[in-house]
């Protein structure tokens, strides 16, 4: 759900987009591990999902989104006028 709040332009955010354009390669595996389990696909049993891992690094991917978001808005974005320029 938080994913789906995000504005992506053109289309709904996922959490797989999401880690694929502000995580990096182990979470992406922790994610593809996650919806295996969730959905029944067949796991590698070489690798398991790790729940601390997995959170290490979706706030990991949180902390770059939040920064490129910081980077996008700048710094001249003030409140507007609230009165309209008739009643000053």
């Amino acid at each position: 759900q938080w994913c789906a709040l995000i504005d992506s332009g053109e289309q709904r955010m996922t959490l797989r987009e999401f880690v694929r354009r502000h995580g990096d390669d182990p979470l992406a595996a922790q994610v593809d591990m996650v919806e295996r389990l969730l959905y029944g696909g067949a796991l590698d049993r070489s690798t398991a999902w790790s729940p601390p891992e997995f959170i290490l690094g979706l706030a990991a991917a949180r902390r770059r989104w939040k920064q490129s978001q910081r980077a996008f808005q700048g710094l001249d974005r003030g409140l507007g006028p609230l009165n309209p320029a008739y009643l000053q």
